[in-house]
Order: C-alpha cells, then structure tokens, then sequence
C-alpha cells in the first residue's frame, strides 16, 4: 500500500483519466450488444432466451476490454518503477 501511495504521488490526473477511461470503456462494451440489438428491426416476436443472449455477449464483451484497459495502469506502473528504481545488479542482489 504504501509503495502504491509513493509511486502515484503526483500522478493524480492520470489516475483519474486511466479510472474514467475504463469506467467508460467498460459501459461501453456492457451496452454495445444491446444497442445492436435494439438496431435490428424485429417484426416476430423474439425468443424467451434473447436476453439472457444479450447479458452473457455483455458479459463477455466487458471480460475482453476491461484487461485491456488495465494495461494503462500496468504501463503507468511499468514507467514509474522504471524512473524510481535502482540498477538492476542492485535490484537483483537486494530479492536475493
């Protein structure tokens, strides 16, 4: 936690983009079946299943973008580490 606090001091904005970003991208792509559901101009009735269709193709939409949308903060971690941390050799030697 405390790694966690040092390595976002002063990247606030950035937080709150990648957050907004996934929390956008997220509804996105929870909702993007039923707009195309509701795109499709229907004149028998539809089965009973179809939205159970429709919340499982929403579910799996959200599971393929959201760890995407992840990698944002894995990068951003990724570049701070990388600025913040110590050679290598000095790395290794202090896990070993």
């Amino acid at each position: 936690m405390f790694r966690s606090d040092k390595l976002t001091q002063g990247k606030w904005l950035t937080l709150a983009t990648l957050l907004a970003k996934s929390t956008i991208g997220g509804y996105v792509a929870a909702r993007c079946p039923f707009w195309v559901a509701s795109l499709i101009h229907v004149t028998v009735p539809l089965p009973w299943w179809f939205p159970w269709v429709l919340k499982i193709v929403s579910i799996i939409c959200v599971a393929v973008v959201e760890p995407t949308m992840f990698v944002g903060f894995a990068l951003l971690y990724l570049k701070r580490t990388g600025l913040d941390s110590a050679p290598s050799k000095v790395l290794t030697a202090q896990l070993t």
